[in-house]
């Protein structure tokens, strides 16, 4: 996987994926601006996790009791 950051414009952009895209037919590519970041699967992960919340599915934690039901984890792992 590779990342270019550009403001090279639309039409400049489009040339490349061109090119690249008859070197490798598979390339993908994808594009957002300041205000719309996340990627297509980003935002349906969004989606899925706050209809989640909304069910009631998820359990929330501390900090600390993030780290210290992981260190009893760890601790039950490495006894066995």
């Amino acid at each position: 996987m590779t990342l270019i950051t550009t403001t090279a414009s639309k039409q400049n952009l489009e040339a490349i994926k061109e090119l690249v895209l008859k070197s490798d037919p598979d390339a993908t590519f994808e594009s957002y601006d300041d205000e719309n970041y996340l990627s297509k699967e980003d935002q349906q992960n969004l989606i899925e996790l706050y209809e989640a919340h909304k069910r009631g599915e998820l359990e929330y934690m501390t900090m600390e009791e993030f780290d210290q039901r992981s260190k009893e984890f760890l601790k039950r792992l490495s006894s066995r």
